[in-house]
């Protein structure tokens, strides 16, 4: 499903995201 797939990749971003904020602090 194309649709899953691009849900998939936006909770991916979110968390590199999440991620790259805990590192900057």
């Amino acid at each position: 499903h194309k649709i899953y797939k691009e849900n998939k990749m936006q909770i991916k971003i979110r968390a590199d995201k999440k991620l790259e904020e805990k590192q900057n602090k």
